[in-house]
């Protein structure tokens, strides 16, 4: 369900109505450069406090709430956009239970609203799962307008926010997204170091930089105190969308799970030493089930001249090392996974 909001800017003036009539106050915020509250103290924001806000004529093309136990919420935000996005809503319900109020966000994910049941805000609490828990801290709502897009209502009503179904908790779902106690806050002197290691980790789940700049924003607004400069925060997620695109990420990789050639595939790349080295070396950083990089700036890491990167890349596609399963775009890199001939050739290491 689209809501109506034409291309006007007064989203908050004319929506926060409709959500006080479910008990849930709001107030304006942008999220042009990034997701950020318009007023003060929007943590404690009462509904009072919010009708008074659009009697004062404040007004935005994006308004937020507050997640947790005060206004019942609890969000899972996945972080995937297209059939990959969908895919993982479908499964993450089957796991946690239906929603009855569903968004696709400015980024193109989705968030999944569910009753507060006493979860913490967690970003990427399964290292393996781009899905972050929002039990704490801003939501945005829609129609807010996103960087990319309007956040869109695409499963429910806004009156179902006042009768959500809590999140499905058991051991096995909480192993799945690893809810636990809340870890401890990171305070000054630690932030860049923490905040930078975070995002190597995330990095291998992130689409593009944009997503990877969202992750960061929202870890280090779980610091003691939060990093303040945004710019930092944007150098720090580059810095490790860097070390990702050029193939030097190895936080968060087994080495033990890594694959070794058989003899037949060293008998088939033998003769082709440029395949054989791109071959070899993505093994060597590069689980079975992963999907991966094989970006230009790699020639840097090898020593290569990228005109020899793009033959071995080009030749591990067509003879099915590799298969493309996203194709490049303006600020973000094509990602492969292992081809049939892969499979075929390849056998896991004990």
């Amino acid at each position: 369900m689209m809501l109506n909001s034409d291309d006007h800017d007064n989203v908050f003036s004319e929506y926060q109505p409709r959500y006080a009539a479910v008990g849930i106050p709001t107030f304006p915020c942008s999220i042009a450069s990034r997701k950020k509250p318009l007023v003060r103290n929007y943590g404690r924001m009462g509904l009072p406090a919010s009708c008074q806000l659009v009697m004062k004529g404040l007004d935005s093309d994006a308004l937020a709430c507050m997640a947790g136990q005060r206004n019942r919420l609890t969000i899972l935000d996945i972080d995937a956009r297209g059939a990959k996005g969908e895919r993982l809503l479908e499964d993450a319900q089957c796991v946690y239970g239906p929603s009855e109020f569903i968004v696709r966000t400015g980024s193109g994910g989705f968030h999944a609203y569910y009753r507060h049941g006493g979860e913490p805000r967690r970003v990427r609490p399964n290292p393996h799962q781009p899905i972050d828990l929002l039990g704490d801290g801003m939501v945005v709502l829609p129609p807010s307008r996103g960087v990319l897009r309007r956040y869109e209502i695409v499963h429910g009503h806004i009156d179902d926010l006042a009768a959500l179904t809590p999140l499905r908790h058991d051991k096995a779902t909480d192993r799945v997204l690893r809810i636990g106690p809340d870890p401890e806050l990171v305070t000054k002197g630690a932030r860049g170091d923490t905040l930078w290691r975070h995002c190597m980790r995330a990095a291998h789940h992130c689409d593009d930089l944009e997503a990877l700049i969202d992750v960061a924003r929202t870890r280090s607004s779980e610091m003691l105190p939060p990093i303040e400069d945004d710019r930092r925060i944007v150098d720090i997620a580059m810095s490790a969308w860097k070390y990702t695109v050029e193939g030097k990420n190895q936080f968060g990789r087994s080495r033990a799970a890594r694959l070794s050639l058989s003899q037949s595939s060293v008998d088939a790349l033998v003769r082709d030493p440029a395949l054989f080295a791109l071959i070899g070396w993505l093994k060597m950083v590069n689980r079975p089930d992963a999907e991966f990089l094989v970006a230009n700036g790699l020639a840097k890491v090898l020593g290569w001249p990228l005109s020899l990167l793009r033959t071995a890349r080009r030749k591990a596609v067509e003879t099915g090392w590799i298969v493309k399963v996203r194709c490049e775009a303006k600020g973000r890199a094509a990602l492969y996974r292992w081809g049939p001939t892969s499979r075929r050739q390849v056998r896991s290491r004990p």
